[in-house]
């Protein structure tokens, strides 16, 4: 989980959010894994003026190789 502490934006308005995340890791054998994970897994969305404040869920798939 990562919080993003309290905000106060120009207009004097307060806000503070929790955000989820989720990340698995599989070793193949000695030398070779590989990785997935989301962040923002609840896809939580905050927009002001028509700027992202928070950005949508994002998901990230990986391989990783040790020589």
């Amino acid at each position: 989980m990562t919080y993003l502490g309290e905000m106060t934006y120009a207009d004097g308005e307060r806000h503070s959010y929790p955000l989820f995340s989720a990340y698995l890791n599989r070793s193949l054998n000695n030398s070779v894994a590989l990785f997935a994970g989301i962040d923002n897994l609840l896809d939580k969305r905050i927009e002001r003026n028509n700027v992202s404040v928070i950005e949508p869920a994002r998901f990230y798939v990986g391989a990783t190789a040790q020589f």
